[in-house]
């Protein structure tokens, strides 16, 4: 019998409930009885309480205490849309070895094989990666988005459903692209920055930009939030 992977969602019903959701569907659709969501960690909910059915754990600051158990692995599922440096900052905080994050692709997904995908990846259903593109650790690309050959997306950056990324675009470090939005190819977007729903991306967007609409206009920089609440 093989071994089963058990996942452990550090976050909350956001982006972790998508995470749950897909495993779930894993389970039920295409019999993957390989992995299975073993519960959430999360600071603002008890322990014992439920995210999605599924139990809260502890804390977010609890993971080290689940590593004797060699199959068990987490996927960080804290994605605060605008709040790149935030994301950043409380991922480095936890310290969790890129051994034990789990890259999650649902199997209706198109992965180029020469694809790379850094740990932590998720890839919802619908989705296409294309031909030697790089997604860094920890970046979320939901359902029915599409992500042009030769596109590099830095760690920790989130693309929303629906959004369409051309070739040889170069995203920075924990950006956001929204629902719907299309990024034109060869553009780049620079670290923290993030693109509104629905924006058509035809000029490069800089450091903690917010860009609006079509044609693109900034429409303010992010704030540099030091706190969130799960």
């Amino acid at each position: 019998m093989n071994e089963v992977t058990k996942i452990i969602i550090i976050g909350g019903e956001g982006n972790g409930g998508v995470a749950a959701a897909c495993i779930v569907d894993m389970q039920k659709s295409y019999h993957r009885a390989d992995i299975e969501v073993m519960g959430f960690l999360n600071d603002m909910i008890g322990k014992g309480e439920k995210i999605n059915g599924f139990p809260v754990l502890g804390k977010t600051t609890d993971w080290p205490q689940f590593c004797s158990d060699e199959s068990v692995r987490f996927i960080f599922a804290i994605h605060p849309i605008g709040h790149g440096p935030l994301r950043v900052k409380l991922f480095e905080s936890l310290n969790i070895p890129d051994r034990l994050l789990f890259t999650l692709i649902h199997p209706k997904a198109f992965v180029a094989y020469n694809a790379e995908l850094g740990p932590g990846v998720m890839v919802m259903s619908n989705s296409y990666i294309g031909a030697s593109t790089k997604l860094g650790r920890c970046v979320f690309c939901m359902a029915n988005t599409a992500i042009g050959h030769d596109t590099k997306f830095g760690p920790y950056c989130h693309v929303s459903l629906g959004a369409v990324v051309g070739s040889y675009v170069n995203v920075g470090t924990a950006s956001d692209i929204a629902l719907n939005a299309i990024v034109m190819e060869k553009i780049i977007i620079e670290d923290f920055a993030v693109v509104g729903a629905g924006a058509m991306i035809t000029k490069n967007v800089h450091r903690s930009e917010v860009v609006i609409g079509n044609p693109q206009r900034v429409l303010r920089m992010t704030e540099d939030k030091q706190h969130y609440t799960l």
